[in-house]
């Protein structure tokens, strides 16, 4: 896997600069369609992606984050915890399939 567009954040000004705008007029442009600012928008994709590796995955959560742009697996887990309600290990526990007993006899 390699680098993600959710790896870095251009600053709201570079951002304002390319849509030919003011940085404020940028923010609230963007928070009024979106409902959040860039940075919370970023964070909630950053944390979406997460979910989705997660689920489908067995990277360790330090790749997640890394993947995901947080840079560390503490950022992942404050901004997880925050937005989902729980630590990411336990989110994905929630996805993994019990062992079936008896399944080595098969």
């Amino acid at each position: 896997m390699g680098a993600t567009p959710l790896g870095s954040r251009p600053g709201d000004d570079l951002l304002a600069s390319r849509a030919g705008m003011s940085r404020r007029t940028f923010i609230r442009r963007f928070e009024e369609a979106t409902g959040m600012s860039p940075g919370d928008w970023l964070t909630q994709a950053r944390v979406s992606r997460a979910r989705e590796l997660l689920e489908a995955t067995q990277l360790p959560i330090e790749g997640v984050a890394v993947e995901t742009g947080f840079g560390s697996a503490e950022a992942l887990r404050h901004h997880f915890r925050q937005r989902i309600g729980t630590s990411p290990m336990r989110y994905r526990a929630a996805f993994q399939l019990p062992a079936r007993a008896g399944a080595e006899n098969c």
